[in-house]
């Protein structure tokens, strides 16, 4: 199975294709929040690359937010326009679930992947292995790193693994006492072949017989007020 995933919910686009078990390709973009400009030339040169026709695609996913909303609902325009014209199901995942995916091994420790959502706030979660024990929110900083605490309360001890564009953001209220460890930010992107591997693991027969249920449940995850609705309510007040 031929399975296109993105993701265009920050300042990178990515995307990556991936068969049977295999990563075909994989190539991420940081150019700033142009991906109206860029992901569909990125698409084809990925296709074009590997020598694939896109009429070969069985399944598609990409990242469902948080993150920008411009990007967010790029992606998923674009996932959904391809899917009504290959007729493939698709499969959305949340961005810190991604982000966090590839530390769920690290059983011993909890894995914060955050985005940074300005003004002292991020998008975050925390992972416990494949557990989610603190759900996603658009949270104060010094509200999660509270949470993180009282969590935390009898094992100081253990290790927090952060990645993700509010890392910075988070670790600065942290205590100094706590085992933190930063993740680059190479190894802070959520990528697309993560997306896709998982994707592969989720798509059932069902789901490619009658891929149009699949798509009605692809929906955007926000976790806050887009600029437009912030400014429309500052006018309000004023």
């Amino acid at each position: 199975m031929l399975i296109l995933a993105l993701d265009t919910t920050g300042g990178s686009a990515g995307a990556a294709l991936w068969q049977d078990g295999h990563l075909l390709i994989e190539t991420i973009l940081q150019r700033g929040l142009t991906h109206s400009e860029t992901l569909m030339p990125l698409i084809n040169d990925l296709y074009c690359q590997v020598d694939r026709d896109p009429a070969s695609t069985r399944g598609l996913a990409c990242t469902t937010g948080p993150g920008s909303f411009t990007g967010i609902r790029i992606g998923i325009s674009t996932v959904l326009g391809m899917a009504y014209s290959l007729n493939c199901p698709v499969i959305g995942y949340s961005t810190l679930a991604v982000l966090a995916r590839p530390w769920r091994w690290q059983k011993d420790a909890l894995i914060i992947p955050s985005l940074d959502a300005r003004n002292q706030r991020v998008y975050a979660g925390v992972w416990s292995g494949q557990d989610l024990i603190i759900e996603e929110n658009n949270w104060a900083a010094a509200e999660l790193s509270a949470e993180l605490i009282r969590v935390l309360a009898e094992e100081t001890d253990r290790p927090l693994i952060l990645c993700g564009s509010g890392q910075d953001v988070l670790s600065g209220q942290l205590p100094a006492s706590l085992a933190v460890r930063q993740m680059s930010d190479e190894q802070g992107l959520p990528r697309p072949s993560v997306i896709a591997q998982w994707a592969e693991e989720d798509m059932t027969d069902e789901m490619c017989q009658t891929p149009q249920a699949t798509w009605p449940l692809l929906q955007p995850r926000y976790l806050g007020r887009s600029q437009a609705e912030r400014r429309r309510d500052q006018r309000a007040m004023e």
